[in-house]
């Protein structure tokens, strides 16, 4: 399935990868420091076109409220999906 990094091309993804490990398997930079565990809230990304993909408890702690209406996300924690887009912070 392919999924669309903004900015940037669309990119092969795999079912139940998490938007941080497709980005690091396609060469893209995401930052993050705790290795996808979901503890540090540095791989906070904007997705748009998956919005019923449940907030997890991580990202409750680590993004307000105002955040998660927005539609960011920790690239950790969030798994793709086809006509996904994602836009990393910088």
């Amino acid at each position: 399935m392919k999924m669309s990094f903004i900015p940037g091309d669309s990119v092969q993804v795999q079912e139940n990868q998490t938007v941080l490990e497709a980005a690091l398997q396609n060469g893209l930079h995401i930052q993050h420091t705790c290795n996808g565990q979901g503890t540090c809230g540095t791989c906070k990304v904007r997705v748009l076109g998956d919005e019923n993909q449940p907030v997890t408890e991580s990202e409750q702690k680590l993004l307000c409220e105002h955040e998660i209406k927005m539609g960011y996300r920790l690239a950790c924690q969030v798994k793709c999906s086809e006509n996904m887009e994602v836009h990393p912070q910088h």
